[in-house]
């Protein structure tokens, strides 16, 4: 043990990247304790990743590390290369099993946030976006990010009458008096527009006066 930790040593101050993730690939395949194995296929995985630019190789150690034991640090890795490499997939599923875990609100909201932002912008899953989103607004009802990401959703999917309640929404949490008064314009006009309520649309131009 002495003699490899020496190597690796000398591996590390010369910069011999290639040999130290050999060094460490050897170790996790010989290690019988899991938490050790997945800690050198963890160190295999960062050499690719930061030293030697193989982000497939990367990929693969940091699956193994995680297969043998899970680590935040691993899963973390592997999800940046996974959105890097456009694998939403595995992405998400990676993102998805961390939120298990998270027990703090505001970490459960920064996951739930990459998982809408990645349905909004790379899968267009708008039912699975619209889905997260709601998740954080039950978490955080006054979240105005979650509350304009759903208002963009229901204007894509002409879900009018979703998209003046969460306007509302706004309305009551907004202290911008201008932006309160395009809001309720706004309804105003999906009302007589979109909906057909006149009353409605009557009541929301009302407050404009």
């Amino acid at each position: 043990t002495l003699s490899l930790s020496k190597a690796a040593a000398i591996y590390e101050e010369n910069g011999s990247w290639d040999k130290l993730a050999s060094l460490y690939s050897m170790l996790a395949d010989r290690e019988n304790n899991t938490a050790n194995q997945a800690l050198f296929f963890y160190k295999t995985g960062e050499i690719f990743k930061n030293r030697l630019n193989d982000h497939t190789k990367a990929v693969e150690y940091f699956e193994k590390s995680i297969a043998a034991r899970y680590s935040f640090e691993a899963a973390r890795a592997l999800a940046e290369l996974s959105f890097a490499a456009k694998n939403y997939k595995r992405y998400m599923e990676l993102l998805e099993y961390e939120l298990k875990s998270a027990f703090e609100d505001s970490e459960q909201i920064k996951i739930l946030e990459k998982l809408a932002d990645c349905c909004l912008n790379c899968t267009q899953d708008l039912g699975k976006a619209e889905s997260y989103l709601l998740q954080i607004i039950d978490i955080a009802p006054k979240n105005l990010v979650a509350i304009k990401k759903l208002g963009k959703i229901y204007y894509k999917t002409k879900n009018w009458e979703k998209l003046t309640e969460v306007n509302f929404k706004e309305i009551d949490i907004s202290k911008d008096i201008s932006e309160i008064a395009n809001l309720y314009y706004k309804n105003g006009t999906i009302f007589y527009e979109n909906i057909r309520d006149l009353t409605r649309a009557t009541e929301c131009f009302r407050e404009l006066l």
